[in-house]
């Protein structure tokens, strides 16, 4: 049974034209699915609403381009993953699917996404989109412009892009119930769902926007980038062979390369790369010293190639060379 998919502008949305061309449903129609609808409505000129319940018979792995615009979406159920790829970014940035999740995703250009769905799981919920046109005219882009890797949401920032995600306030997810329960035709109908997606769009742009007590919002902040900092900490640590960049660290957590810096130096007392040389040196003194592994052998394990440069800085760590400690002073 393949999923039934409505797409047409609300009927007081006068002559709007809901545009052609959306990726994730030509998506969808490739596969089968059942018990299942995705209904697309043109809500005004520059505004969509997508509202979505259905199962998958098998597992959903494609690729779409999500265009430029604001995204916000609704999870009620699902189970999988989302990456999303800006361009020029090396990594994506994944996220999970989950009940009650609410994704906020701010992009001048378009962006590809990797989506994956299990099968035999029930997905269901809703989505906003806002294209960039309608941004500059409602003032929505100037009121987010300062979104930044500091917001307690925040996933991933940079130029010209901001992801954040959160548990979805039982609020707005009273509206998004409203919504699925009301993806009907009747003229009833589409005035409900137009006034809840604007309830829905009003309530995530001011809870973007706290009006909170400065000292409380600075406290979440200051806990939002320990976090990052440990995150980018416990990747060091996993791949000491790797030659990590400052940019690909910075993507990774949602910082820019400047905030990392500043805010690792910061909360640790070492630089990002002092830090990944004092944390690779211990390593290599456990590998030698307790589990009998040679001077060079314990150098390449943790990143360096060059002997000599090792034995250069373990002895400027530890004040002794790392053959000394090895027997007979070897290093083979």
């Amino acid at each position: 049974m393949a999923i039934q998919i409505r797409q047409r502008s609300l009927v007081q949305a006068l002559d709007y034209q809901l545009p052609e061309g959306h990726s994730e449903i030509r998506l969808l129609q490739k596969y089968t699915m059942s018990n299942g609808f995705l209904n697309r409505y043109g809500i005004r000129d520059g505004m969509e609403l997508l509202v979505f319940d259905f199962t998958v018979e098998k597992q959903v792995e494609e690729r779409v381009i999500a265009p430029g615009g604001l995204l916000l979406a609704y999870v009620v159920k699902g189970d999988g993953q989302i990456a999303l790829w800006p361009r020029g970014s090396e990594h994506p940035k994944a996220i999970t699917y989950r009940k009650d999740l609410s994704i906020i995703a701010k992009s001048r250009e378009p962006m590809e996404a990797h989506s994956s769905i299990r099968p035999s799981i029930r997905f269901c919920g809703v989505e906003i989109r806002l294209d960039g046109a309608f941004l500059q005219r409602s003032g929505i882009e100037a009121m987010l412009d300062d979104l930044d890797e500091t917001h307690p949401w925040s996933l991933l920032s940079g130029e010209g892009i901001w992801i954040g995600e959160r548990e979805t306030p039982g609020q707005i997810d009273e509206f998004v119930q409203l919504v699925l329960a009301s993806a009907g035709s009747s003229v009833q109908d589409d005035f409900v769902i137009e006034a809840r997606a604007l309830d829905m769009l009003r309530l995530t742009l001011g809870a973007l926007k706290p009006n909170g007590p400065s000292s409380t919002r600075a406290q979440i902040k200051s806990q939002s980038l320990k976090q990052k900092v440990e995150e980018v900490k416990h990747l060091l640590q996993t791949d000491l062979t790797r030659p990590w960049a400052i940019k690909t660290l910075a993507r990774e957590v949602g910082l820019s390369e400047k905030k990392l810096q500043q805010e690792f130096k910061r909360l640790s007392g070492l630089s990002v790369y002092r830090y990944l040389q004092k944390t690779r040196l211990e390593e290599a003194h456990m590998l030698i010293t307790e589990r009998g592994l040679s001077v060079t052998e314990s150098a390449f394990r943790v990143g360096y190639s060059n002997p000599s440069r090792f034995s250069e800085l373990f002895k400027r760590q530890f004040g002794i060379k790392p053959s000394e400690l090895w027997p007979s002073g070897q290093t083979d």
